[in-house]
């Protein structure tokens, strides 16, 4: 788990540095739904359909899914500083 965390944490630091605009909190937070809505829309109702559990329960997990990432795109979009020079 530790593993595929690190892996999710730099290529979703990758992928921000790539589309890097100089927008502040806001492009953190854009950036932060749509990854959020890449990974856990499509992999919350994908659980819904694979496995016997209760929509609610896959509804939450795509909210507070998506408030993470919009969570960690704002972090990134404060720490994120480019090269000068």
């Amino acid at each position: 788990m530790y593993l595929t965390d690190f892996a999710l944490s730099i290529l979703f630091t990758y992928i921000f540095t790539k589309g890097y605009e100089n927008r502040g909190i806001m492009e953190g937070v854009r950036y932060g739904l749509i990854i959020g809505l890449l990974m856990d829309g499509i992999g919350s109702f994908g659980q819904y359909m694979v496995y016997p559990i209760p929509l609610t329960l896959a509804l939450q997990w795509f909210v507070y899914g998506v408030i993470r990432f919009i969570i960690l795109g704002i972090i990134v979009s404060l720490i994120y500083r480019p090269k000068t020079g």
